[in-house]
Parts: C-alpha cells; sequence; structure tokens
C-alpha cells in the first residue's frame, strides 16, 4: 500500500520548537549567523555598458539587510506624495511605466542623489565621472563626447553633465591635449590628477600597462628636486610597481606622447 511521504524534516523542527523553545532558539540565531556571514561572502556586481543603447545593466547578490535597505530607499524615491516625484507616465508615449521601470528610474536617481563627499577618494581624488569634450562641442557643437570609461554620450548629455556636481569637464585644445589646469607646488592637484586620467586613457601611462590610472601615484617626469614643474607637461599618473622603477636610478624614462611614457634600463 503506497502512502504519500510526510516531511520529516518539518515535523522534527515543530517539535523541536514546541518541545525545547529556547534551544531552537538558539539554533535558529546560531543558523541566521552563519546565512548571514555567507551572504557577505557571496555578495558581487556585475555591470555591463551599452554606449549604441546608453544603457548600463547588471546583476548583483547582496547581503539580506542591506537589500532591504535598498528596497526602503527606492521606496521613498517612488513616493507620489514628494514634492517632485517620478511620472509614472513615459512622457514619449503616454504609456503607464511598470512597476521595475519606476524602480529603475528610481535606482538613477539615488545614484545621482549620492554626495560625493560622503565616498573615499580614489587616486587621491573623489570620485567622478570625466566627460572629455572638446570647446566646439561645449559651445553648442554636435561632436559626441567621451567619459573616462571609454564610453561615448551626445553632446547635449556632455553639456548637461559639464554644469552637474560630481562631473568634471575636460576641455581640449586644438591639438587635442588637456589644458593645463595646475599650479606651481609639489603635490598635484585633484583637477590635474583628473586631466591626466583622461589624457591617459584611465590607465597608468606606462606603455602596455592596463592598471588603472584611478589607483596610481603622480610623478613628475622631470624630478622636483631638480626643478621639475608641477603641470600637466611634466606630470604622469604611473601604478606603484612601475613608480618603483620611474624613479630608480637604473632605469630612464621616455617620453612617447602627452600621457605617455616608456621604461628602459640602464646598460
Amino acid at each position: 500500500m503506497l502512502t504519500t511521504p510526510v516531511c520529516c524534516v518539518g515535523i522534527a523542527d515543530h517539535l523541536d520548537e514546541v518541545l525545547d523553545p529556547h534551544g531552537a532558539d538558539r539554533r535558529l540565531a546560531v543558523q541566521l549567523a552563519r546565512a548571514e556571514a555567507l551572504a557577505a561572502r557571496r555578495a558581487f556586481c556585475r555591470l555591463r555598458h551599452d554606449e549604441t543603447t546608453q544603457t548600463t545593466d547588471g546583476v548583483f547578490r547582496i547581503p539580506l539587510v542591506q537589500g532591504v535597505r535598498l528596497q526602503r530607499m527606492l521606496e521613498a524615491l517612488l513616493n507620489p506624495g514628494r514634492p517632485d516625484p517620478i511620472d509614472p507616465v513615459d512622457p514619449e508615449t503616454g504609456v503607464r511605466l511598470s512597476a521595475e521601470e519606476l524602480r529603475g528610474r528610481a535606482l538613477a536617481e539615488l545614484v545621482d542623489r549620492i554626495p560625493k563627499g560622503t565616498l573615499p577618494r580614489t587616486g587621491g581624488c573623489d570620485p567622478v565621472v570625466v566627460v572629455t569634450l572638446d570647446l566646439a562641442t561645449l559651445l553648442g557643437g554636435l561632436k559626441a563626447a567621451r567619459l573616462d570609461t571609454g564610453d561615448v554620450v551626445s553632446p547635449g548629455t556632455a553639456r548637461r553633465l559639464a554644469a552637474r556636481c560630481g562631473i568634471i569637464p575636460a576641455v581640449l585644445g586644438s591639438s587635442g591635449e588637456v589644458l593645463d589646469l595646475g599650479r606651481k607646488a609639489r603635490l598635484f592637484t585633484k583637477k590635474q590628477r583628473l586631466a591626466m586620467n583622461v589624457q591617459q586613457g584611465g590607465v597608468c601611462a606606462v606603455e602596455g600597462c592596463a592598471r588603472p590610472a584611478a589607483w596610481a601615484d603622480a610623478h613628475h617626469l622631470h624630478q622636483w628636486q631638480h626643478g621639475g614643474r608641477t603641470d600637466l607637461a611634466d606630470g604622469v599618473l604611473v601604478c606603484r610597481p612601475h613608480h618603483t622603477y620611474a624613479d630608480h636610478p637604473d632605469y630612464r624614462v621616455e617620453r612617447l606622447r602627452p600621457g605617455h611614457i616608456r621604461l628602459h634600463r640602464r646598460q
């Protein structure tokens, strides 16, 4: 005779709670603590930028508490009673947005609302986006602009970004070089570092090195103590390993073009 199987684990858990409620609470607390620790270790985030569609999508996993906090932040931004609520209707099509689309717009607004001053610095600079455009585009031209990630954006967006907090416009001269933003001082300024980052394409100045320039040291090509100037013409961002060689007397630095160098071991 066949019988329907009974979930023994569920019955055992229920009996455990009835017979030993305090012990069950302790075991549940231990189980949850282990799950939380595992969740923290298994957190991840993958982002993919598509300049053709001008979108970013991705997949992420974060611990439950942070996930609920994110949900609450989005709910606050989606509150229709706020002074400037998110429009639930697409202005182009007149179609009402889905719940997922509304959360997407709330997430974009949340990113814009994070003050850059509350985040750690990277490479001596605030975590800002640099948009590179030529003077003609800034004055109303139609040439696309480029972010420091290498992605392109429309000239209209570039002009709007240039006027917003957290966005640094880097206007290029006729030769394509970033205009000198520095002053004569021992240490390079944040704006100079940002300009070098743009000039180097976001990576270490040493030929063939792909380490991020945001993690690099600002290096004087002509050493400061020997009369070097703290300006863009004499500065590059070099990763920590290559900076050791650049300062070593056994190596010679060859300037290839603005923001790009090659290291040679002296014979």
